[in-house]
């Protein structure tokens, strides 16, 4: 009961409920480390939107992009040029012709 008043999802607290004490305690621990990074991200991101739709100064504000780019022949194409490009100041796409 405990586990699913944090939020664990019910597979997790199965897997839990499986293991040793001490590794419970890892699983547990490993568990909210995941949740308070999930919303502390969360947290920044309401901080930029508010700023920023409430036209205050937004330069202080930091938004973190993730990303993951994967790009396939397929049957489409032959080859692929498609590129994707990321740092703290630009995020670039392009679509190859190939």
């Amino acid at each position: 009961m405990v586990l699913r008043r944090l939020g664990m999802p019910l597979a997790s607290i199965r897997t839990v409920c499986a293991l040793p004490p001490s590794e419970a305690a890892e699983a547990v621990t490993a568990y909210w480390q995941q949740v308070t990074a999930e919303t502390a991200e969360r947290a920044r991101l309401a901080t930029f939107l508010v700023s920023d739709l409430s036209g205050r100064d937004t330069s202080m504000a930091t938004l973190q992009v993730r990303f993951a780019a994967a790009a396939e022949i397929g049957s489409v194409r032959k080859t692929n040029q498609d590129v994707a490009y990321a740092s703290e100041s630009l995020f670039a796409v392009a679509d190859g012709g190939g």
